[in-house]
């Protein structure tokens, strides 16, 4: 009897525990959370802010699908990426990329501000600001291999391929808002992080399949494009 009171218990108990739902724990792998959100101020740019949130430029432009160049407008909510525990998916809501903006000149006040800045390139002007395929910025007629030089001094904030616009680009963060922007390059000759003089060599254009090599240039206030030329310096 005791051992039929013993199986009989036991049969119960088994059928006790398969009527539980069953629970499968899947590892997931480290990635990024969403933390507080920050909104853009006058005279903000992304590498800055990353500095500031003590996270990587591209981790805040990628949780916030921003894509090179990095322009940000004054007002905008970006998310700021944190570092997550081991077992979470990341949960990031790209904000909506805002519009492409750019003034036909730099206003009075902007232009009291300004860096003093030297031509990037040698060569002539072939496409003016609000023209052509890309009207952000100028486009200077040059031979493939030619030097681009840094147009003032600052901190180099990207260095490396952005395959949608401009190819080969280069940042150059000058302080107070003011950021120049470099595309279509061939070779590289600067890194993230590292400190240049106006006139310093940054690269060297790049050959074009589709057309004659040229740079691209932009120069930018509090994220918005300006016209660089009133500027630079006159040709004679």
């Amino acid at each position: 009897m005791r051992g039929a009171a013993i199986a009989l218990g036991l049969t119960a108990l088994a059928a006790c525990v398969s009527s539980q739902p069953r629970v499968r724990e899947v590892s997931r792998p480290a990635a990024q959370a969403v933390g507080p959100g920050y909104v853009v101020r006058p005279g903000d740019t992304l590498s800055g802010i990353a500095a500031g949130h003590g996270v990587a430029m591209r981790a805040l432009a990628a949780a916030n699908g921003i894509a090179p160049p990095y322009l940000i407008r004054v007002g905008q909510r970006l998310a700021i990426p944190r570092r997550a525990s081991t077992t979470s998916r990341p949960v990031v809501q790209p904000l909506p990329r805002p519009a492409p903006s750019y003034s036909p000149r730099p206003p009075a006040q902007a232009t009291a501000a300004a860096p003093r800045l030297v031509w990037p390139a040698d060569g002539p002007v072939i496409e003016r600001f609000g023209e052509g395929a890309d009207p952000r910025g100028i486009a200077i007629s040059a031979h493939a291999g030619a030097a681009v030089r840094a147009a003032a001094a600052g901190t180099v904030t990207f260095a490396g391929e952005e395959p949608q616009r401009y190819g080969r680009l280069v940042l150059v963060d000058h302080g107070g808002g003011w950021v120049s922007a470099y595309g279509h390059l061939g070779k590289l000759v600067v890194r993230s992080g590292e400190r240049v003089r106006a006139g310093a060599r940054l690269g060297f254009v790049g050959p074009s399949p589709t057309r004659d090599a040229r740079l691209h240039f932009e120069l930018r206030r509090d994220n918005q494009a300006v016209d660089p030329l009133p500027l630079l310096p006159a040709r004679f």
